[in-house]
């Protein structure tokens, strides 16, 4: 379902920026493009690959923070158990 929205949101997009048809034609597209930004579907659409998008953020990030820990524990265990790498204070 999603392949077959990016395909047809990628011919209409092309078809709208490549057009030779005219300004008659570009009219009447920008026109449709206005009526259908004003509708309740596409505002719902529109929210909910939102929430999607910031669902998969917030995903990545945690995966970031993760593998962060992980690599920071790794360097502590080979730098000795916790100990910082550096001159001894004494």
């Amino acid at each position: 379902m999603r392949f077959r929205l990016g395909v047809v949101t990628g011919f209409a997009g092309g078809y709208y920026l490549g057009t030779r048809a005219g300004r008659e034609r570009y009219e009447q597209i920008n026109k449709a493009l206005r009526r259908a930004r004003g509708s309740e579907t596409f505002e719902a659409v529109a929210d909910k690959t939102k929430a999607v998008v910031e669902e998969r953020v917030d995903a990545a990030r945690d995966r970031v923070d993760s593998a962060r820990d992980t690599a920071e524990e790794l360097i502590d265990s080979r730098l000795g158990n916790g100990q910082s790498e550096g001159p001894d204070p004494s």
